[in-house]
């Protein structure tokens, strides 16, 4: 028998949705520049190295960018919620292929509020 056991997302994966659902919740503003490094470090109880990776995805969603003056986040709100629906997306397929192998034929339907 082979086990079909899924690689664990990365820490710095886990803690790059932490910070966008701090965005999509308002804890953070839009537009608005991120804590510093070291506040970010005391908050989230992570490496550096970690923190980095988690902004260096956000980076790559074009949630965040850099500047000299440091992190910010966008105020392009059509952005924000495009990769929302992509996450939205992307973990819902995750769920109904989990529920496939357990031979679970429900429907799956989520109703989602407006950010």
């Amino acid at each position: 028998m082979e086990w079909d056991i899924p690689n664990k997302e990365r820490i710095s994966e886990k803690l790059a949705i932490e910070i966008f659902s701090s965005i999509l919740n308002g804890a953070i503003p839009t537009g608005s520049k991120l804590p510093t490094i070291k506040t970010l470090l005391k908050r989230t109880n992570t490496s550096i190295e970690t923190l980095r990776k988690a902004l260096r995805i956000l980076i790559d969603w074009k949630i965040v960018f850099k500047t000299r003056q440091g992190y910010f986040v966008t105020g392009d709100l059509t952005v924000i919620h495009a990769v929302r629906q992509s996450y939205i997306e992307q973990e819902t397929a995750k769920y109904k292929a989990q529920l496939s192998k357990m031979a679970c034929k429900a429907e799956i339907s989520f109703e989602l509020l407006e950010v």
